[in-house]
């Protein structure tokens, strides 16, 4: 499921990114067959037909302006149901940008007397629409880098849709629950050679 996560982000069909490069060893191949796609990263580009002035590459110390900007981007363009993407560096930019924005945030006393410290940012209101917009946290995703898209294209729609990308079946002997993403097995073949399950990463984001 991690796997997966970082492949919705970062899997290329051919090249590289920051993060990974196209490859023929599980869980981006079959061994001889290179069938990662290209993830978020590697469709967000000019050659995909995502406008030049939609990807900032130096915009300095994050703003609320620079968000409103992005948004307001997308909307122009038709986008609808935005979303935001961030690195833990930039949601914590965003909690301090909100408790220092003077807004209505204030530090309360409990009855005994103690205060509790900090806010969580799990959305932000659209500029323009005044919808609010979900934020979600990677941590696959490169500190400094936030990625601005949209559930639904202007005639509704879905804008990035996984055609295939299927549950590897997993032998009999493993557990049928996963733990935080992982599957575990009582006894590994060989402490060097650990039981691993390849996922399959075939498949298409539009």
């Amino acid at each position: 499921m991690l796997n997966e996560e970082f492949a919705l982000i970062h899997s290329v069909a051919s090249g590289s990114d920051d993060y990974s490069i196209a490859s023929t060893a599980a869980p981006w191949g079959d061994g001889t067959n290179a069938l990662g796609f290209d993830g978020l990263s590697a469709s967000i580009s000019t050659a995909n037909g995502t406008p030049s002035t939609h990807i900032q590459t130096v915009v300095g110390p994050l703003t609320l302006s620079h968000i409103d900007n992005q948004l307001r981007r997308i909307w122009i363009q038709g986008g609808r149901s935005p979303w935001i993407l961030c690195n833990s560096q930039e949601i914590v930019s965003l909690v301090h940008l909100a408790e220092a924005s003077g807004s209505i945030i204030r530090v309360t006393a409990n009855a005994s007397g103690g205060t509790v410290l900090g806010v969580s940012v799990t959305g932000y209101v659209h500029p323009v629409t005044g919808e609010i917009v979900p934020i979600y946290a990677s941590r696959f995703l490169k500190a400094g880098v936030m990625i601005f898209g949209s559930k639904f294209l202007p005639q509704g729609q879905v804008a990035a849709d996984v055609q295939v990308l299927p549950q590897v079946q997993l032998p009999e002997l493993a557990p049928n629950e996963n733990v935080m993403g992982y599957t575990a097995q009582e006894l590994a073949p060989t402490v060097a050679a650990p039981q691993v399950y390849p996922s399959s990463a075939s498949g298409t984001i539009h």
